[in-house]
Protein backbone atom coordinates (compact mmCIF):
# COMPACT_ATOMS: atom_id res chain seq x y z
CA UNK A 1 0.00 0.00 0.00
CA UNK A 2 1.44 3.67 -0.99
CA UNK A 3 1.82 5.44 1.81
CA UNK A 4 1.46 9.42 1.62
CA UNK A 5 3.79 11.84 3.57
CA UNK A 6 2.80 15.43 3.62
CA UNK A 7 5.43 18.39 2.32
CA UNK A 8 6.69 18.91 5.44
CA UNK A 9 7.52 15.23 6.48
CA UNK A 10 9.44 15.53 2.99
CA UNK A 11 11.40 18.59 4.03
CA UNK A 12 12.12 17.58 7.18
CA UNK A 13 13.95 14.12 5.66
CA UNK A 14 15.13 16.39 3.20
CA UNK A 15 16.91 18.54 5.85
CA UNK A 16 18.38 15.56 7.68
CA UNK A 17 20.28 14.03 4.40
CA UNK A 18 21.84 17.16 4.18
CA UNK A 19 23.35 18.01 7.45
CA UNK A 20 26.63 15.89 7.20
CA UNK A 21 26.67 13.75 10.55
CA UNK A 22 29.00 11.52 9.55
CA UNK A 23 31.51 14.76 9.06
CA UNK A 24 30.65 16.17 11.96
CA UNK A 25 31.06 13.32 14.09
CA UNK A 26 34.68 12.67 12.58
CA UNK A 27 35.87 16.32 12.96
CA UNK A 28 34.66 16.31 16.61
CA UNK A 29 37.13 13.01 17.07
CA UNK A 30 39.70 14.64 15.10
CA UNK A 31 39.66 17.42 17.44
CA UNK A 32 39.68 15.73 20.41
CA UNK A 33 42.63 14.04 19.89
CA UNK A 34 44.59 16.44 18.37
CA UNK A 35 44.29 19.56 21.13
CA UNK A 36 47.87 18.08 22.83
CA UNK A 37 49.35 18.53 19.32
CA UNK A 38 47.52 21.91 18.37
CA UNK A 39 50.38 24.08 19.16
CA UNK A 40 54.15 23.77 18.97
CA UNK A 41 57.26 25.34 20.22
CA UNK A 42 58.26 28.29 17.44
CA UNK A 43 61.95 26.22 17.48
CA UNK A 44 60.20 23.28 16.49
CA UNK A 45 59.43 24.99 13.53
CA UNK A 46 62.67 27.59 12.46
CA UNK A 47 65.68 26.33 13.85
CA UNK A 48 67.58 29.31 12.18
CA UNK A 49 68.43 32.21 14.02
CA UNK A 50 68.16 35.41 12.24
CA UNK A 51 68.08 38.65 12.76
CA UNK A 52 64.09 38.70 13.61
CA UNK A 53 64.10 35.84 15.98
CA UNK A 54 67.23 35.72 17.56
CA UNK A 55 65.42 36.92 21.11
CA UNK A 56 63.36 33.79 21.03
CA UNK A 57 65.30 30.20 23.01
CA UNK A 58 69.01 31.10 22.26
CA UNK A 59 72.13 31.34 24.70
CA UNK A 60 75.39 33.16 23.57
CA UNK A 61 78.16 35.00 26.10
CA UNK A 62 78.09 38.84 25.42
CA UNK A 63 81.17 39.64 25.61
CA UNK A 64 81.57 43.36 27.46
CA UNK A 65 82.23 46.28 25.87
CA UNK A 66 84.78 48.50 27.66
CA UNK A 67 83.53 51.87 28.46
CA UNK A 68 83.55 55.18 30.50
CA UNK A 69 81.44 55.68 34.02
CA UNK A 70 78.66 56.27 31.63
CA UNK A 71 77.01 53.13 29.51
CA UNK A 72 74.25 55.20 28.01
CA UNK A 73 76.31 57.59 26.69
CA UNK A 74 78.93 55.19 25.55
CA UNK A 75 75.52 53.78 23.66
CA UNK A 76 75.13 56.87 21.89
CA UNK A 77 78.89 56.90 20.42
CA UNK A 78 78.32 53.27 19.29
CA UNK A 79 75.18 53.60 17.21
CA UNK A 80 77.12 56.93 16.02
CA UNK A 81 79.91 54.72 14.36
CA UNK A 82 78.42 51.88 13.61
CA UNK A 83 76.01 50.96 10.33
CA UNK A 84 72.34 49.82 12.15
CA UNK A 85 70.38 47.68 10.09
CA UNK A 86 67.96 46.89 12.75
CA UNK A 87 67.41 48.07 16.19
CA UNK A 88 65.30 47.81 19.62
CA UNK A 89 64.11 49.10 22.73
CA UNK A 90 62.35 46.56 25.17
CA UNK A 91 59.40 47.55 27.81
CA UNK A 92 62.41 47.04 30.94
CA UNK A 93 64.96 49.88 29.08
CA UNK A 94 67.74 47.28 27.90
CA UNK A 95 68.37 48.70 24.00
CA UNK A 96 69.80 46.48 21.25
CA UNK A 97 70.94 47.34 17.96
CA UNK A 98 72.60 45.22 14.91
CA UNK A 99 75.32 46.29 12.47
CA UNK A 100 75.77 45.23 8.74
CA UNK A 101 78.23 42.68 9.94
CA UNK A 102 75.70 40.73 12.14
CA UNK A 103 76.87 42.11 15.51
CA UNK A 104 74.55 42.64 18.00
CA UNK A 105 75.00 45.14 20.90
CA UNK A 106 72.88 44.82 24.47
CA UNK A 107 72.69 47.61 26.64
CA UNK A 108 70.93 46.37 29.71
CA UNK A 109 71.10 46.27 33.68
CA UNK A 110 70.39 42.40 33.92
CA UNK A 111 71.95 39.15 32.45
CA UNK A 112 71.44 35.70 32.36
CA UNK A 113 68.12 34.31 32.32
CA UNK A 114 66.27 36.85 30.06
CA UNK A 115 62.95 35.58 29.02
CA UNK A 116 63.31 32.22 27.42
CA UNK A 117 66.90 32.68 26.47
CA UNK A 118 69.97 32.49 28.30
CA UNK A 119 72.50 35.68 27.69
CA UNK A 120 75.00 36.03 30.07
CA UNK A 121 77.73 38.89 29.79
CA UNK A 122 81.84 37.67 30.10
CA UNK A 123 79.82 34.51 31.81
CA UNK A 124 78.06 36.08 34.40
CA UNK A 125 74.38 36.59 35.14
CA UNK A 126 71.52 35.76 36.84
CA UNK A 127 70.54 32.31 35.30
CA UNK A 128 66.71 32.16 36.89
CA UNK A 129 65.25 35.12 36.59
CA UNK A 130 67.88 38.11 35.93
CA UNK A 131 65.34 41.15 35.27
CA UNK A 132 64.26 40.89 38.81
CA UNK A 133 68.22 40.98 39.84
CA UNK A 134 69.82 44.41 38.68
CA UNK A 135 72.98 46.23 38.64
CA UNK A 136 75.22 48.46 36.79
CA UNK A 137 74.54 49.04 33.36
CA UNK A 138 76.59 47.53 30.85
CA UNK A 139 77.50 46.79 27.25
CA UNK A 140 77.66 43.80 25.45
CA UNK A 141 78.09 42.54 21.58
CA UNK A 142 77.76 39.12 20.15
CA UNK A 143 77.71 37.89 16.88
CA UNK A 144 74.67 36.33 15.41
CA UNK A 145 77.03 33.15 14.36
CA UNK A 146 77.50 33.28 18.28
CA UNK A 147 73.84 32.08 19.25
CA UNK A 148 72.73 28.53 19.52
CA UNK A 149 69.51 27.37 20.05
CA UNK A 150 68.20 26.84 24.26
CA UNK A 151 65.00 25.81 25.30
CA UNK A 152 64.38 26.05 29.04
CA UNK A 153 62.17 23.60 31.08
CA UNK A 154 59.24 25.95 31.63
CA UNK A 155 58.67 28.23 27.94
CA UNK A 156 56.78 31.36 27.79
CA UNK A 157 53.48 31.21 25.81
CA UNK A 158 54.15 33.48 23.74
CA UNK A 159 57.00 31.41 21.97
CA UNK A 160 54.14 28.83 20.41
CA UNK A 161 52.21 28.95 17.77
CA UNK A 162 49.79 26.49 15.85
CA UNK A 163 51.00 23.47 14.62
CA UNK A 164 51.49 23.52 10.56
CA UNK A 165 50.13 19.77 10.59
CA UNK A 166 46.80 20.65 12.59
CA UNK A 167 46.62 23.41 10.17
CA UNK A 168 46.33 20.52 7.14
CA UNK A 169 44.03 18.21 9.31
CA UNK A 170 41.73 21.02 9.53
CA UNK A 171 41.53 22.44 7.10
CA UNK A 172 37.70 21.28 6.31
CA UNK A 173 36.82 22.86 9.34
CA UNK A 174 36.04 26.18 8.52
CA UNK A 175 33.78 24.62 5.62
CA UNK A 176 31.88 22.53 7.86
CA UNK A 177 31.09 25.31 10.37
CA UNK A 178 29.97 27.44 7.46
CA UNK A 179 27.85 24.48 6.02
CA UNK A 180 26.39 24.24 8.88
CA UNK A 181 25.31 27.66 10.06
CA UNK A 182 23.71 27.75 6.50
CA UNK A 183 21.70 24.85 7.47
CA UNK A 184 20.51 26.38 10.63
CA UNK A 185 19.49 29.40 9.30
CA UNK A 186 17.17 28.13 6.55
CA UNK A 187 13.65 29.06 8.57
CA UNK A 188 12.79 24.52 8.01
CA UNK A 189 15.20 24.00 10.61
CA UNK A 190 12.76 25.41 13.13
CA UNK A 191 10.64 22.09 12.80
CA UNK A 192 13.18 19.72 13.31
CA UNK A 193 13.72 17.71 16.61
CA UNK A 194 14.93 18.67 19.36
CA UNK A 195 17.73 16.57 19.43
CA UNK A 196 18.79 17.27 15.82
CA UNK A 197 18.67 20.75 17.14
CA UNK A 198 21.03 20.40 19.90
CA UNK A 199 23.41 17.90 17.94
CA UNK A 200 23.48 20.94 15.46
CA UNK A 201 23.96 23.67 17.87
CA UNK A 202 26.56 21.96 19.72
CA UNK A 203 28.49 20.87 16.53
CA UNK A 204 28.10 24.59 15.70
CA UNK A 205 29.55 25.50 18.82
CA UNK A 206 32.33 23.36 19.09
CA UNK A 207 33.74 24.47 15.75
CA UNK A 208 33.01 27.85 16.15
CA UNK A 209 35.35 27.86 19.51
CA UNK A 210 38.10 25.97 17.91
CA UNK A 211 38.49 27.96 14.75
CA UNK A 212 38.50 30.90 17.45
CA UNK A 213 41.42 29.92 19.17
CA UNK A 214 43.21 29.08 16.55
CA UNK A 215 42.62 32.72 14.88
CA UNK A 216 43.31 34.20 18.45
CA UNK A 217 45.42 31.72 20.42
CA UNK A 218 49.09 31.53 21.35
CA UNK A 219 51.07 32.85 18.20
CA UNK A 220 54.43 34.15 18.02
CA UNK A 221 54.31 38.01 18.65
CA UNK A 222 56.91 39.77 16.84
CA UNK A 223 58.47 41.03 19.49
CA UNK A 224 62.02 41.17 21.72
CA UNK A 225 63.98 40.21 24.19
CA UNK A 226 63.57 41.74 27.51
Amino acid sequence: MMRWVSANTLIMITMMTRVPRKKISEMKTLIVENQSKKYVHYRDIVKDIEVYNYHISTKVDFKKVKHGPDAKVHWGALRGINKIKHEYESSTGSKYFINEDDEVYRLSNHWGAVASCEWTLDGEGELMCSVFVTGPWEIGVANLSDFKLFLRKVLPKRDYRLNPEWKEKFSGLKQLRDELFEIMREEEFDSRPVIQKIFAGRSLGMFSKELKSAKDGIKLKQRYAT
